[in-house]
């Protein structure tokens, strides 16, 4: 059988039908605190409480995660290896806490104090925290927490009294006023050459709490409940309250071509 020849602009041509893209992407994994994360399917690395919380010294993000933890928690497809390049050019981490006052069930006393607690978690907990990215065994930044802004998500204000005043008469209730912010990764921690992550690489970040981070959360209630009023009826139903932590990476991974050429 005669062998075939192709030419080098051949080859390249045929090359580059396969070859692979650049396309943005955004990596995100979340930690969830809360009573109700025991029930839930899925809840690897999660904690009941505050002071759960507390009582660990590290809780680490993007390798003990995937998407089976839902969507809106976790967007991996491999908990261990990225199955792709990845060029992270950012790194944001939000803390949220429950977005109205949060109290325990029939007791007026805790009403607007649980509200105090969640901008602690949201506001004074951050100042105490490391953080820190690997890929592999490989140390790639270390900062504190507040140093790697989420740069979007709810823009709270506004403080006044509520229907609560008159079920239990306890004046000056918090009451928040949001909006979902403005999605721009411009305000996270920005790396001056991105990152560049191997594809089967292990990737994590790990957040680490000191004797004070520690100290907090194991002396702040909650996350307790939400009030949800029947306007019809005025009864009353408590939902457990959630809080998180989320880190994103915002970057850019390689993926084969789409359309025909596909593997």
């Amino acid at each position: 059988m005669a062998q075939q020849i192709f030419s080098q602009a051949d080859q390249a041509k045929a090359s580059k039908k396969f070859m692979n893209v650049q396309e943005n992407w955004v990596l995100y994994d979340t930690v969830l605190i809360g009573s109700y994360v025991s029930s839930m399917d899925y809840n690897t690395g999660w904690f009941a409480s505050y002071a759960a919380m507390g009582g660990v010294t590290t809780i680490p993000f993007f390798n003990v995660r995937n998407r089976s933890h839902g969507l809106a928690y976790n967007n991996q497809d491999q908990q261990s290896q990225l199955p792709y390049v990845f060029k992270i050019y950012s790194v944001g981490i939000a803390w949220w806490a429950p977005g109205t006052t949060t109290y325990a069930a029939g007791d007026p006393a805790i009403i607007g104090a649980q509200d105090s607690t969640n901008q602690v978690f949201e506001a004074e907990l951050p100042k105490h925290v490391s953080m820190s990215l690997r890929t592999n065994q490989d140390e790639r930044l270390v900062a504190n927490s507040l140093m790697t802004p989420p740069g979007y998500g709810p823009v709270v204000s506004g403080v006044a009294q509520g229907d609560w005043e008159t079920l239990y008469t306890y004046p000056n209730l918090a009451h928040t006023s949001m909006t979902q912010g403005v999605p721009m990764f411009t305000n996270h921690w920005g790396f001056p050459n991105p990152l560049e992550i191997p594809r089967t690489a292990n990737l994590s970040v790990e957040i680490r709490l000191n004797q004070y981070a520690q100290h907090i959360l194991g002396r702040i209630p909650g996350p307790l409940v939400q009030p949800m009023t029947n306007v019809a009826s005025d009864a009353y139903t408590e939902a457990s309250a959630c809080a998180g932590i989320q880190v994103t990476l915002g970057g850019i991974r390689e993926v084969q071509q789409r359309g025909q050429y596909h593997a």
